[in-house]
């Protein structure tokens, strides 16, 4: 049914016009809906109001207050901030708390690693990122605004050491990560370590107190020590064959174990001397005696292949004579004073 001073030709008019203002509606609360900022939406109560399911392609706001920020069952695709701090400065003013603050703070191209301290002594309010005063709504503590409510957010005044960071730096006119690790004396980089990767090269590296380099450098060309008990630009080569062009103090590590040791078998009493073999096996039952040990650094390694009692005679970790039996081994080397094994 429909009026009777109206044909069905205007009702049928009525009805699409009604159709098409509802679907304008339609459309601008969608876009509405998916372009949340400060022109169209002003504040939202939490204690009031419970957003479900909320999806955006922009939420434009100067600050988010929450105790979890997450996704059920899901993961955050895209989240982009220029700045982050996870310390409790907040919560431990509001529980009387002095203890020592361990957080991190993200921003640029930084991660830093910082422990804050306070003696609680001093206090101070809480800004945002533009410098403008932080308000609790109410004395609840659990919401935050730019208002003045009498509410003011407090936190303890902290000292901040900056223990590690993580950070983009320019090298050799490229940019790389390097890992700072320490406070350091507060003058230069004295006493820190770093931790980075060249185009072409390893480094680790700390600087003393004074300020002297300390570093291990590894390229292609091997690994070398810099400062410490190792000559600078020291190569250490760990391989089987010997360097074919070391440098004075250079270091060979030889992964070849005993291969390259001279050898020889003994069966019945012998006296062993400095330029005898250095890997000697015994079968039988007799005696070896050592050459005198006034030379460090000479090395013999005595093994039992036999059946029999090898009676080893010399001073030997400050004990006359030792006994090797069937199956055993022993490595001596002279200290300039006696034999060690």
């Amino acid at each position: 049914m429909y009026p009777d001073n109206m044909t069905f030709e205007q009702l049928k008019e009525e009805v699409i016009r009604l159709r098409d203002a509802l679907a304008r509606m339609t459309r601008m609360y969608e876009d509405l809906l998916y372009n949340l900022d400060s022109d169209n939406i002003r504040e939202i109560d939490a204690n009031v109001t419970r957003i479900k399911n909320l999806q955006a392609e922009s939420i434009v706001t100067y600050s988010i207050v929450a105790q979890s920020l997450y996704g059920e069952r899901g993961y955050i695709a895209e989240l982009t901030v220029d700045q982050l701090e996870t310390s409790s400065k907040v919560y431990n003013y509001l529980n009387e708390d002095t203890s020592d603050v361990n957080y991190i703070r993200i921003y640029d191209q930084n991660i830093h690693f910082i422990t804050g301290s306070t003696d609680g002594a001093q206090t101070e309010q809480v800004t945002d990122r533009h410098g403008t005063p932080l308000y609790w709504t109410d004395e609840t503590h659990t919401t935050t605004t730019t208002k003045d409510t009498g509410f003011p957010v407090m936190v303890y005044v902290y000292t901040e050491q900056v223990k590690a960071k993580i950070a983009f730096e320019l090298l050799d006119n490229v940019y790389v990560p390097r890992i700072t690790l320490g406070a350091g004396t507060g003058s230069g980089n004295n006493d820190k370590a770093f931790i980075y990767k060249k185009m072409d090269m390893f480094i680790l590296e700390y600087y003393t107190d004074t300020g002297e380099r300390k570093a291990i450098e590894m390229d292609d060309d091997g690994i070398r020590f810099i400062g410490g008990s190792f000559a600078s630009g020291v190569s250490v080569y760990v391989q089987p064959d010997a360097p074919s062009d070391p440098e004075t103090n250079d270091v060979w590590v030889d992964t070849d174990d005993y291969s390259r040791y001279t050898k020889s078998a003994r069966t019945t009493n012998t006296t062993l001397y400095e330029y005898s073999d250095e890997f000697i096996t015994v079968n039988g039952t007799f005696t070896v005696t050592l050459h005198a040990a006034t030379t460090a650094g000479i090395i013999k390694k005595i093994y039992n292949i036999g059946t029999g009692v090898v009676t080893i005679a010399g001073t030997i970790n400050g004990v006359t004579n030792m006994l090797l039996y069937p199956g055993e081994s022993v490595e001596l080397i002279t200290d300039g004073s006696g034999w060690r094994y």
